[in-house]
C-alpha cells in the first residue's frame, strides 16, 4: 500500500508537467463532468482565455458527453489507483464559447489519484490535423516503396520529390547529390505541380549550379546535418537565389539533408508561392524520409558500382579476346606490310621524278603507310604492341607537341593547356603517349565540329587507400594526372558503356578508323596507367588519364644512330617468311654489308657453325615454324661471343617481352619498317659500345 501511494505521489506532482508538455489539448474532467484542469492546447482549441475552462461543466464543451460513463468505474477506482480506458478515437463535436460547434476525435481514459474520486482524461485532436498527420506517414511509408524497389536514383528520384510535393502540399522539389570527387552538392533531379509548369523552369535554372558546405541556406543545413524551414527566402540574405525565387513568384521552403552512416549523400529541398509557417512534424518526418532516402542512395549507388564493375569485367575480357585475334593478324598482316612499305620505299629513291609510274608507286606507298599505321592501332588496342618505355616528363612532352596540336585541333577550336610545375616525371614510351594524346586531341576536335574549347592539363595527384576518389583498381600512390577536356557533344551513358570499343558509334562520313579511343585505352591500360571519362550528353567530355610517378627526372633521348647508314660487317638474317627476308637481304646487301641468310633456326645454326669468319650482327624474327629468335640467340651467342643481336617482329611475344614490355639489353625493330629504319637501328646496334 506505502508502494501505491508512494507512486500516486509521484505521478501527481509531474501531472501539471504532463498538462503542458502534452503534444495534444488535455482535459481533466469529474464525475461530475466538471474540468478540473486543462493545458493551453485545450484554451486556445475551445476559445477560452487561460484558466477560464476549469470549473466549466463539459456538457459545454463536447455534445455527446462520456461523463456518465465514469460512473460504472467508480467504486473500482476508489479502491485503488488505477489507469482505465473508456474510450478510443470517439469521434465527437465540440463547442467553443462563440458557440461556433466543430469536430474533434478523442481518446479518453479514466484516471484516479491518490485514492480520490476518478477523472476522465480527454485527448482532443483536430481530426483534420490527424488526417494530414496520418497522410504524413502514409508518404513516409510510399517514400521506402519506392525506393526499395527502385534499380536506379534517375528512376526513383522524381517519384519521390511527387510523392513528397503530392502529400504535403509543397509545389516543387529538388534533390541535390555530393559530388563523387569533391565536398559540393549538383542538381539531381527536382518535379514540380503540372498546373504550374513554369516552375520546371526553376529547376532547371538550378541545374548548372553548385552547392558548397556551409554556403546558402541548403549548404548549412547539409553541413550541419540540420533540417532548415524558411517562411520568408525574400527575407533571408544568406539565401543566394533570392532574384530567381522572386521571378517564379517563390515564398516558404524547407530543405532537409540526406544523411547516410555519418556520410552527406544530399539533400532534398521544397517550395511553395504562398506563405507557409513551420511545421516542426513535417520537418521531423522529412528527416526520415531523408534518412530512408540516404539508405536507398547508397544501397542503389552500391550496386551501380556493381555492376558497373561486371561490366568492366566483361569488357575486359571482350576486348582481351579482340586483342588476342588483333595480335594474330597482325603477325602475318605485318609480314607482307614490311615487304609493301619496304619496297615501295627503295622504288620511289631509284624511279625518275618525270616517270610516270612515279605518282602510282607513292600511291602505293601512301597505302602501305595507312595499312601499318591501321595495323599499329589494332595492336595498341588489344595491348599486343611492344614498348620500349623510358622516364619521361608529360608537361614537356605536351610542351614540344603543343604547335602540332594546335594545327590538329583547327582553328575554330580554343586550345589552352595548363601544367602544374613539378608535377612530375612517368615511366612509358614516349611515341605511346604521343598518340594517347594526339588521339583525344582528334576525339575532341570530331566533337565540336563548330568549334568550341579544348583544355589539356598535367598536374599531380596523390591518392590515399581510403579516398573515394581513387578509381577502382589503381592502387594508392602519387600520380601524374593528364586531363584533356573539351566542350563538345559528349556522351550519353549507353555510348560511354561502350566508349572503348572499335567501331563503336563511329558516324557516316567520319575522318577515323574507329579506333581512335580503343587505341588509347589499350596503350594506357599496358603502361600500367588508368583513364576514367566524364561526360554528359551535350555537356562536353572530360577524359582523365593518371599514370603511375617516378622519382627520376627525364632525361631528353640522345641520338644512338651513327650519322652514316652504310656498314662493311656481316650481318646473319634469320627470317621464316621469305618475301621479308628477300626485302631486308637487298636492303642491307645495297648498303655496303655481307649477308647470310637462313629460314629458321635450325638452317641458321648450320649456317653459322660453318662460318669461319667472326658474325658481327645476327638479326632474327622471334617467332618461327621450328623455334624462336630468343632461344636461337642463346645458341649463337655460345658460337659467336661478341656478336650483337637485333630482334624483329609485329606484335609482343613472350621470348622477348613481359606485360608487353621489352626485356632490359634487347634491341628491337617493329615491323613493318622502312629501309632507312632499318639501317638506322642496325647502324646503331653495331656502333654502340661494349
Amino acid at each position: 500500500m506505502h508502494q501505491e501511494t508512494s507512486t500516486s505521489q509521484i505521478v501527481g506532482s509531474l501531472l501539471p508537467l504532463v498538462l503542458e508538455q502534452a503534444p495534444e489539448a488535455l482535459l481533466l474532467i469529474d464525475t461530475a463532468g466538471i474540468v478540473q484542469q486543462a493545458n493551453a492546447r485545450a484554451h486556445g482549441m475551445f476559445g477560452y482565455g487561460p484558466g477560464n475552462l476549469v470549473g466549466v461543466d463539459c456538457s459545454a464543451l463536447i455534445v455527446e458527453s462520456v461523463c456518465d460513463r465514469l460512473a460504472a468505474s467508480r467504486d473500482e477506482s476508489l479502491r485503488r489507483p488505477t489507469l482505465r480506458v473508456l474510450a478510443a478515437g470517439s469521434d465527437l463535436h465540440g463547442r467553443r464559447l462563440n458557440g461556433d460547434e466543430f469536430p474533434i476525435v478523442a481518446d479518453v481514459t479514466q484516471l484516479s489519484l491518490d485514492g480520490g474520486p476518478p477523472v476522465a482524461a480527454c485527448w482532443l485532436r483536430d481530426p483534420l490535423t490527424l488526417r494530414e498527420s496520418e497522410l504524413r506517414l502514409h508518404t513516409v511509408h510510399l517514400v521506402a516503396r519506392i525506393m526499395a524497389s527502385a534499380r536506379t536514383i534517375e528512376e526513383a528520384a522524381p517519384r519521390v520529390l511527387r510523392s513528397i510535393c503530392e502529400m504535403m502540399s509543397w509545389q516543387i522539389g529538388l534533390f541535390w547529390v555530393s559530388g563523387a570527387d569533391a565536398p559540393q552538392l549538383r542538381l539531381h533531379s527536382w518535379w514540380a505541380v503540372p498546373e504550374q509548369s513554369a516552375l520546371a523552369e526553376f529547376g532547371r535554372a538550378c541545374l548548372p549550379m553548385l552547392i558548397q558546405p556551409d554556403h546558402g541556406i541548403v549548404g548549412h543545413a547539409w553541413n550541419a546535418r540540420e533540417p532548415e524551414w524558411v517562411e520568408d527566402v525574400a527575407a533571408r540574405p544568406e539565401f543566394r537565389r533570392q532574384a530567381l525565387a522572386a521571378r517564379f513568384g517563390l515564398v516558404s521552403m524547407c530543405v532537409t539533408p540526406v544523411v547516410f552512416g555519418g556520410r552527406l549523400v544530399g539533400a532534398i529541398e521544397f517550395f511553395t508561392r504562398s506563405r507557409r509557417p513551420k511545421d516542426p512534424a513535417m520537418l521531423s518526418q522529412l528527416m526520415d524520409i531523408g534518412t530512408t532516402l540516404a539508405e536507398a542512395v547508397d544501397r542503389i549507388r552500391f550496386q551501380e558500382a556493381l555492376q558497373l564493375r561486371e561490366q568492366e569485367v566483361r569488357r575486359a575480357e571482350n576486348l582481351e579476346a579482340v586483342g588476342r585475334l588483333a595480335g594474330g593478324i597482325a603477325h602475318d598482316f605485318n609480314n607482307l606490310l614490311t615487304a609493301i612499305v619496304g619496297y615501295s620505299e627503295d622504288m620511289a629513291t631509284r624511279i625518275p621524278a618525270d616517270s610516270p609510274l612515279r605518282a602510282d608507286l607513292l600511291e602505293i606507298r601512301h597505302a602501305g603507310d595507312q595499312a601499318a599505321v591501321l595495323t599499329r592501332q589494332l595492336l595498341a588496342f588489344g595491348r599486343k604492341q611492344i614498348l620500349q618505355p623510358r622516364v619521361v616528363d608529360p608537361a614537356e612532352t605536351l610542351a614540344a607537341m603543343e604547335p602540332m596540336l594546335r594545327s590538329l585541333a583547327g582553328e575554330s577550336v580554343a586550345l589552352s593547356i595548363r601544367c602544374e610545375p613539378g608535377a612530375g616525371s612517368v615511366h612509358v614510351d614516349p611515341g605511346q603517349l604521343e598518340q594517347v594524346i594526339v588521339n583525344l586531341v582528334l576525339n575532341a576536335r570530331e566533337s565540336m565540329p563548330r568549334g568550341g574549347r579544348l583544355e589539356l592539363g598535367i598536374s599531380r595527384v596523390e591518392l590515399q587507400a581510403d579516398d573515394p576518389k581513387r578509381p577502382a583498381g589503381v592502387p594508392p600512390g602519387s600520380r601524374v594526372l593528364l586531363t584533356v577536356a573539351d566542350s563538345g557533344a559528349g556522351f550519353d551513358e549507353t555510348t560511354q558503356a561502350h566508349l572503348f570499343e572499335p567501331f563503336y558509334n563511329v558516324p557516316a562520313g567520319a575522318r577515323g578508323t574507329g579506333l581512335g579511343l580503343a587505341t588509347v585505352y589499350g596503350i594506357v591500360q599496358q603502361s600500367g596507367g588508368h583513364i576514367q571519362v566524364e561526360s554528359r550528353a551535350g555537356l562536353g567530355a572530360t577524359f582523365r588519364i593518371c599514370f603511375p610517378r617516378v622519382s627520376t627526372s627525364a632525361s631528353p633521348l640522345s641520338r644512338s644512330a651513327m650519322d652514316r647508314d652504310s656498314g662493311h660487317e656481316t650481318i646473319l638474317l634469320v627470317e621464316d617468311e621469305q618475301v621479308v627476308r628477300r626485302y631486308v637481304r637487298t636492303v642491307l646487301k645495297a648498303s655496303g654489308y655481307r649477308v647470310l641468310e637462313a629460314g629458321g633456326p635450325e638452317e641458321a645454326l648450320q649456317v653459322a657453325q660453318a662460318q669461319t669468319t667472326p658474325i658481327h650482327l645476327v638479326i632474327t624474327d622471334v617467332v618461327m615454324p621450328d623455334g624462336n629468335g630468343r632461344e636461337l640467340s642463346a645458341k649463337l651467342a655460345v658460337l659467336f661471343p661478341a656478336a650483337r643481336f637485333l630482334f624483329m617482329s609485329g606484335h609482343t611475344e613472350d621470348a622477348i617481352v613481359h606485360d608487353g614490355i621489352l626485356d632490359p639489353g634487347l634491341d628491337f625493330l617493329g615491323k613493318p619498317f622502312k629501309p632507312k629504319d632499318l639501317l638506322e637501328k642496325v647502324r646503331a646496334v653495331l656502333s654502340r659500345r661494349p
